[in-house]
């Protein structure tokens, strides 16, 4: 079975050597708060995805998101401002796809860089399970 390469989401990943409470408070009023951790490092991280569908696509996913920060209060601006990464991750799912070309706008881009973020994209291969319940990469 042929299987089509396709865009899942969008994460923004945020890193501070701070706790990144309110920040993802006021982030969760109109998104979704997947993670908010200390790591063995002692560093905080956060992941955070806009509410909107999958289907929406990456531009609205990411206009969403940046849509929060004028309207941070002076506590949540400052744990922005103090993160060291701020990074928009675009997912995908590879499939038997030649190839797939995915595009962000040209103000998506502008957001982007307003809001000194990075963009990053991760590319996810389709597995199968084996017998044993192990994942496997399937190269068909």
């Amino acid at each position: 079975m042929q299987r089509k390469t396709q865009y899942l989401n969008t994460d923004l990943e945020l890193r501070s050597h701070e706790p990144l409470t309110t920040l993802c408070h006021e982030f969760e009023k109109t998104c979704c708060i997947l993670n908010h951790t200390q790591a063995d490092n002692g560093h905080w991280h956060a992941i955070i995805e806009s509410n909107l569908s999958e289907d929406s696509g990456a531009n609205l996913a990411i206009q969403a998101m940046l849509a929060v920060l004028p309207q941070l209060s002076a506590q949540a601006k400052r744990q922005w401002d103090n993160c060291y990464l701020r990074e928009f991750d675009l997912g995908f799912e590879c499939g038997d796809t030649w190839a797939y070309p995915y595009a962000l706008t040209a103000e998506s881009v502008r957001l982007i860089a307003e809001a000194n973020c990075s963009l990053s994209v991760t590319l996810y291969p389709f597995r199968t399970s084996d017998a044993g319940g192990n994942k496997s990469l399937s190269f068909n």
